[in-house]
């Protein structure tokens, strides 16, 4: 199953951006973002090691049909994306679903809003069937201020309005310390997962993970739900990714793991 989500509010592409199929400006470059050698393999193999039955991926660097090829060739059969403009944004939300019923409430090009529940049930002793659902937010904070401005509102109006437990997770493009974000000798916070009271009561074993940035200039950030089950213990808990993996080199990455 796939659904594209338009890029409603988003900017246009600045000038000298560089673009697809432009073999001036990418001669004797490697592609970045999900254009980038191996990256499906990559996200595969991530997949496998991680259990991860829900991947987000941001800044993809890729559209259109050669987005949709990559996506295919992640492995995962559930996916709403938001499409990247160029150079700028992007946002792949991918998952299976075998696991999970995903419903869109609402994106734009620096989120999207789902309300998600577990088919499975694995993680809860459910009581009625409110219960078994949450709200999941991807976040791709613009790097201008005044859209980033506009992405806080929306946040902040979603989490009044929030009945049920929700977490937001994601490049919110805010600084807070320590690092998951470096380029040269600069190393900023800007990556992280928010989350309402609801959220923090229903899943007090939930855990962010970062980790290691395989060259990328973000750490990935693994949400576990539920404590890491023992071997052949039941089915697998809710493994979550939100992985920025945007530098050529990945299949190395994993070769060499």
């Amino acid at each position: 199953m796939g659904e594209d989500g338009d890029s409603r509010g988003a900017p246009s592409e600045q000038p000298g951006t560089a673009k697809e199929g432009n073999k001036k400006s990418t001669k004797g470059k490697e592609p970045i973002g999900a254009r980038g050698k191996g990256f499906s393999t990559l996200i595969r193999d991530l997949r496998k090691d991680l259990d991860v039955n829900f991947v987000i991926l941001l800044e993809t660097h890729i559209s259109g049909v050669r987005g949709e090829r990559v996506r295919n060739r992640i492995g995962l059969n559930g996916s709403f994306v938001v499409e990247a403009r160029g150079q700028s944004g992007g946002i792949w939300c991918l998952w299976d679903s075998n696991f999970w019923k995903v419903e869109v409430l609402s994106h734009t090009f620096q989120f999207v809003h789902m309300k998600i529940k577990d088919k499975n049930k694995v993680h809860m002793k459910i009581k009625d069937k409110n219960e078994n659902q949450r709200l999941l937010i991807a976040v791709y904070g613009s790097p201008n201020r005044g859209y980033r401005k506009s992405l806080w509102d929306d946040l902040r109006e979603i989490s009044r309005d929030a009945s049920i437990p929700w977490c937001a997770i994601g490049d919110f493009n805010a600084i807070i310390c320590p690092y998951t974000w470096k380029r040269g000798s600069l190393a900023e916070r800007l990556d992280r997962g928010l989350a309402n009271p609801d959220w923090q009561i229903t899943f007090p074993g939930a855990s962010i993970q970062h980790l290691p940035n395989l060259k990328s200039d973000h750490s990935p950030l693994f949400l576990r739900l539920a404590p890491k089950a023992s071997p052949n213990k039941g089915r697998r808990p809710f493994r979550f990714l939100a992985a920025w993996l945007d530098h050529p080199g990945f299949d190395d990455v994993v070769n060499r793991g």
